[in-house]
Formats: C-alpha cells, structure tokens, sequence
C-alpha cells in the first residue's frame, strides 16, 4: 500500500503515466497485477486525479515464468549436446578435417593431431600438400580437383608424414559442402588408419611370392620324381621281365622237367616276381596321378561285362580260401561312362583287398546301385573281413600306410592300392566311403558322377542287342560266383 501511495504521489509531480506489475493477495491467494497509473487533469492542465487501473496477469506470468524455466533447460541441453558432439569430432576413432577450395586446412580433430604429432595451430591454415610423400602428393593434385567438381571421394589412400617424419597410411572419405549457389566452401572429410592393413597386404603378398616359390620347387620335385621314377620302373622292369620270362620257360617245363620241389621253388620266383611288377607300376601310377599327368580315356562300358571280368580276376584267391564271392548287380543299370582300364584297376584293387583281409570260408559281396536323385552309380564291395578301427579309417588312404603294423606281417603290401584307388575315384568325379566295424568287415562305396545309361531309356536297344538276352540272364537280385 505504502509503495502505491508513493507511486501515486510520483505521478501528481511528475505528471506521467507509471505501469509496473506487483503481487496482491486475494482471498489467501498470491497473485500478479499490471497496475496503472495514470494522471487526469484540470481545465487548467494541472493533476488534478490519478486513474489507478489494475489488470490480473497471473496466468500471463505463470506461462512466462514456465517458459523461462523451459528456456533455460533448453539451453543447458543444447550445451551438453554440443561438448558431446564436440567430444564425438574431437576424440573418434577416426581422423576428421576440412579443406577449403585451397587445399588448406580449416578445422582438424584432436584424434588426427594425435596420429600426426602437431598441434591445431601448426595445421590450421595449412596446406594438406605440406603432409603427403611425393607419389601421394601427386595423386593428391589429381583427385582433389576432381572432388571439387563431383563432391565426393571414397577409399582414397594417401600417405601422410607425421612430424616426426613417420608415414602415416590413411584412407581418405569425404563429401562437399556448397553454399545455396552451388559453390565449393570446404570439404568434410574423414582418415582411417590402415597401417595394420597394409602390414597383413605386405605379409600376403609375401605369403603368396613364397606360395608361388614352394608350388614352383614342388613341381620341379614332383616331375623330377616321375622322371627318376619312370627311368626306375624302365630299368628293374627289364630284368624282371627276364626273370619272369625265365620263369615261365621253366615251369613250361620246355628245358627239360622239374621235380615237385623245384617247381614250388621256380614258382616262388614266378610269383614274387610278379609281386614287385605290380608294386613297381602302382608307384608309378600313384606319382602320375598325384602329379595330374594321368588323363581319362572315358568310354561307355558294359556294366555287367565289367564286374564279370574283375570277379573272375579274383576268383582264383577266393576258392582257395573258401570265400564266396556274391555280385548284386542294378537290373535298370546297363552302361557306365568312364575309363575303362582305370575303373577296373580299382575294382580289382578293391576285391582283392576284400579277399586278402578276410578269413576263410568268409564272404566278399560286390554291389551296384543307381542313385536316381544324385544321378550317379555307386559301387560298393564289402567283406567278413577283419574290420578296420575308427581311429585307423583317417588314414586308411595315406600312401604307403597300413592300419596296422601287424597286418603288415600277416598280410603283404605296401599301402599304395587303397591310395591309388582314391585318387582314381577323384579323377572320376567321385571318392571312396568306408564303413567298418572290427571283427566283423568293411563296406567300401565309390559312387561314380560319370554318365550313365539305364534299362528305361534304353529298352528299345537292348530288343535289339545281343546284349539284352544276356542282361535278363544275370540281372538277378544275386548271383553267387
């Protein structure tokens, strides 16, 4: 009350109007007011009343009040955003700068300065020219013009010199930034530090010069071992072939006769040397193959007529040990494409083995299937044989490996058939699969990729073949040898 009458009393001598905003209390409530004062005069133009007129702005303060409150949160937002994102620009991963239409720098990150040793004001107005080696200062006066036309720049690797002289390789990204008339003003540009990529490129590299080194001298050791090999095989093949020819003249008896004692001791010469014939070639053979100079003479072969020979090849061996020897063959399956010598070698390699490794009076079975959703023929051959352990099936096909050394004195070889057989299968598109139990017999499966021709798309042929009256013959479900 006391500052009203006192403003009042203000107006009366200084004959102005006076307006300002003041709380009131009105019924316990505190409240705003914009009160005003203003002086009526007399005719003669002195104060004569003062107007006193007072509006309720409470609301109208209340909204201010929340909106200076909302300002100033507002505020203090926008100002820990901007040191976040400063902090962001200032301390990521990567390196950030701007040039301008110049070349020179005009803003740089802390982490950059970090890489490179200097501080901002050593950089700032700087030409970027001033850090690059020669070859990258070359390319940088090629590409920087370029960017400036097409307003960006991916994956540019540049080599930069730190202060102390190091190399810093970056790769470089970055994007125009252009005023509303399409005219250059800086770029906005990023730098990854690629130095542990280039070392794993260079380690590669070297990697990839010594790879070529090693597959150069492995083929040179490779074809000078089927040279050496070759020129082996010639010079023990010929005086084998004499004494096997030997052999024959006097088991033939053609020199005069020989008692049952030197026939069993000529025979053990016979057969021995027929023995190291065959270790000579499937070593050869082996090299050839795993040196890729044995190439596929593929030809459309009877499937029956196949099997047939192989069987009776191994027939010999089986009677003597009592083996019954089974064939199931496919009825839908008349002709294989393959090589024909070659398929037959492991056939036989594999029928034997079946023979030698089991018991007497066991069984050697020799199957043929068509896998009509693979569309390839698969063969298999298992026996009652002695098995083969899990731990020994990893290396059932290492060269010059058998599973067991024990074998080794019971049963002669040298390990290379069942390698050899592998890499033919390869050859032939396929592999060898071995299911075996010890005790109780192995199943090799060596299912063929090569072209095949079934009993259903070619019936009209096999009418008219001689053939076809033989395959209704032999095509039963099994046939005992």
């Amino acid at each position: 009350a006391s500052m009203q009458i006192k403003d009042i009393q203000n107006v009366f001598k200084a004959d102005r109007e006076v307006i300002y905003e003041a709380q009131n209390r009105i019924r316990n409530e505190l409240r705003w007011y914009r009160v005003s004062l203003q002086p009526l005069h007399d005719e003669s133009g002195n104060v004569k009343q003062v107007l006193v007129n007072a509006t309720d702005i409470h609301d109208l303060m209340t909204i201010q009040q929340e909106l200076q409150e909302l300002n100033q949160t507002l505020e203090e937002k926008v100002t820990q955003r901007t040191a976040e994102v400063r902090d962001l620009y200032e301390n990521a991963p990567t390196g950030y700068h701007s040039l301008d239409a110049d070349g020179h720098f005009v803003m740089v990150n802390q982490t950059e300065l970090n890489w490179l040793g200097y501080t901002r004001e050593e950089l700032i107005e700087r030409p970027f020219l001033d850090i690059l080696t020669p070859e990258s200062l070359e390319k940088f006066k090629t590409k920087f013009p370029e960017f400036i036309k097409r307003g960006w720049l991916i994956d540019a690797e540049f080599d930069l010199i730190r202060k102390d002289g190091s190399i810093l390789p970056v790769s470089l990204n970055a994007t125009a930034i252009r005023d509303k008339n399409g005219q250059f003003l800086m770029s906005r540009s990023t730098i990854f530090d690629i130095t542990e990529r280039k070392k794993a490129e260079t380690a590669l590299r070297l990697s990839r010069d010594q790879l070529h080194l090693a597959n150069a001298a492995l083929q040179k050791a490779s074809q000078t071992k089927i040279e050496f090999l070759a020129n082996m095989s010639h010079e023990l093949r010929t005086p084998l072939n004499g004494i096997l020819g030997m052999s024959e003249i006097l088991l033939d008896e053609i020199r005069g006769s020989l008692n049952e004692r030197q026939r069993r001791m000529v025979g053990v010469i016979e057969s021995s040397g027929r023995h190291l014939l065959s270790l000579i070639n499937d070593i050869l053979d082996l090299s050839k193959v795993e040196a890729g100079k044995v190439e596929l003479h593929l030809e459309p072969i009877a499937v029956l007529d196949l099997c047939n020979a192989c069987l009776s090849f191994i027939r010999g061996p089986a009677v003597k040990k009592g083996i019954t020897l089974e064939f199931e063959p496919d009825p839908q399956v008349v002709t294989i494409t393959v090589d024909l010598r070659r398929f037959k070698q492991v056939l036989i390699n594999l029928l034997s083995n079946a023979v030698k490794f089991t018991g007497d009076n066991g069984r050697v079975t020799l199957k043929v299937r068509q896998n009509k959703e693979q569309q390839r023929i698969e063969f298999s051959v298992t026996d009652t044989g002695i098995g083969i352990s899990r731990e020994d099936l990893s290396r059932l096909f290492n060269p010059f490996t058998q599973v067991d050394s024990s074998l080794t004195r019971e049963h002669e070889g040298t390990g290379l058939g069942l390698a050899l057989v592998h890499e033919l299968m390869q050859l032939h598109g396929g592999g060898v699969y071995v299911e075996s139990e010890v005790g109780k017999g192995s199943t090799l499966r060596f299912p063929s990729h090569c072209k095949e021709k079934t009993a259903w798309s070619t019936q009209r042929r096999t009418q008219n073949n001689p053939m076809g009256p033989n395959l209704e013959r032999t095509n039963c479900n099994r046939r005992h040898w």
